[in-house]
């Protein structure tokens, strides 16, 4: 895995989280980016890899800044799913 940073974490178990992430460097073109998943408080997948910056190869890092764009759609989507599940909204 020549994308993932040395300081990115993978639980025994999730080697394929850390494959998929590498995919998506060697595949489809990515040039940085990060992931972490956790469970009941638990780290289960940390990654970092690429670069933040492709004019300085800035490497992707925690602290690395990212524009977020759209996230409240599908969280808004799951919500209004689990209420309607629950009896508490209909269409």
């Amino acid at each position: 895995m020549t994308h993932i940073s040395a300081q990115s974490y993978i639980a025994p178990g999730f080697e394929a989280v850390g494959e998929a992430f590498e995919e998506n460097f060697t595949e489809h073109g990515e040039l940085g980016a990060g992931f972490a998943a956790y469970m009941d408080g638990d780290c289960l997948v940390d990654l970092k890899g690429g670069y933040a910056d492709r004019a300085t190869k800035q490497p992707w890092t925690e602290e690395t800044l990212v524009a977020v764009y759209s996230v409240t759609k599908g969280v808004s989507a799951l919500i209004v799913a689990y209420l309607i599940d629950q009896g508490q909204l209909a269409y």
